[in-house]
């Protein structure tokens, strides 16, 4: 009898690893991209009039890592689908990072961030540059033919202000806590440390956000105009070793 018992506890185990296993193979076949994002829980998609599936970058200008990636960024986007609408948000943990978002949010207001957004990096990264305070920022944007007034003007302006503070609320309710980060029309949030580098993780991108196109494309057309919000999701960051280097930057303390 006790032997018996044992055969069927011992089949019931086998079953259920089985059972187990099979559920995870499936996913996996269902989502080729599974365990390399995490999902961005209660989060509602992005709603853009155009159509267009949104990726985000986020980064800080002093860290070494969204330095790297740019590398690999800039010839993705300069070959991505055009269903894709990208853009570079500045990380803004607390108030310490806000005159480097609006270091970036005043190239914007210029019409050059394309141009400033390569200068402000290779100022710190490559040329060593101090880039802390306003009267730096100044010297760098003169150094390119922008007046010491046309920078004030624009660096204390409205625009540039709501641009802050929506990075703010965007870094906080997409649960930010290490760049670079990528995410995916609202939904899904990659870093390299679970996609094997960043190359992978632009792949990973651009097979989530063709996911999103083709999910945009089937959806019948809205009757009503709502407006998105995002609710706060928190999140750990792992740090990556590849050949003994991190890839991310946690957020400071």
């Amino acid at each position: 009898m006790k032997n018996h018992h044992n055969f069927w506890l011992t089949l019931c185990c086998f079953l259920f690893t089985y059972c187990g296993l099979s559920s995870v193979v499936n996913a996996q076949d269902q989502d080729p991209y599974a365990n390399q994002y995490e999902l961005i829980k209660l989060a509602q998609p992005v709603q853009r009039k155009d159509g267009k599936v949104e990726v985000v970058e986020f980064f800080l200008y002093t860290c070494p890592h969204c330095h790297t990636f740019e590398a690999h960024l800039v010839p993705w986007v300069e070959t991505k689908p055009d269903y894709i609408h990208f853009e570079n948000v500045p990380a803004v943990f607390n108030d310490e990072w806000i005159p480097l978002a609006k270091l970036h949010y005043t190239a914007e207001a210029l019409g050059k961030l394309k141009e400033f957004h390569a200068i402000i990096l290779k100022a710190i990264h490559e040329d060593k540059r101090t880039l802390q305070a306003v009267p730096d920022f100044i010297k760098l944007f003169s150094e390119h033919g922008v007046t010491k007034e046309e920078f004030e003007k624009n660096y204390n302006s409205f625009f540039v202000d709501m641009k802050v503070r929506n990075a703010k609320l965007m870094t906080k309710s997409y649960g930010i806590t290490g760049v670079p980060a990528v995410v995916v029309q609202g939904k899904y949030r990659l870093l390299s440390s679970k996609t094997n580098g960043y190359d992978n993780l632009l792949k990973v991108v651009d097979g989530l956000a063709e996911r999103e196109y083709q999910a945009l494309s089937k959806a019948p057309p809205a009757t009503t105009t709502t407006t998105s919000t995002t609710t706060t999701q928190s999140s750990s960051v792992t740090t990556e070793t590849k050949n003994t280097e991190a890839t991310e930057s946690t957020a400071p303390e």
